[in-house]
């Protein structure tokens, strides 16, 4: 996965931790790691481009961002 350089690293690597995660438990269980880390992959873009931003080392979306926009 390659995302722009602007892109705040430390955001970046704690919503890739946050999805892999969630794509680990028993619910993703079936799938090749190709797979899970394209899930990864997406679900990272998307929080990205939501506005994800870390503060004091915990990740926030801004307040206006609801799962739909997810």
């Amino acid at each position: 996965m390659k995302l722009p350089d602007a892109l705040d690293p430390e955001a970046v690597g704690l919503c890739a931790i946050l999805i892999r995660g969630a794509v680990d438990g028993s619910q993703f269980g079936d799938l090749d790691e190709a797979h899970k880390d394209a899930i990864v992959a997406n679900g990272v873009e998307k929080m990205m481009r939501a506005g994800a931003f870390v503060e004091n080392g915990a990740l926030f979306l801004p307040p206006d961002v609801t799962a739909s926009d997810l």
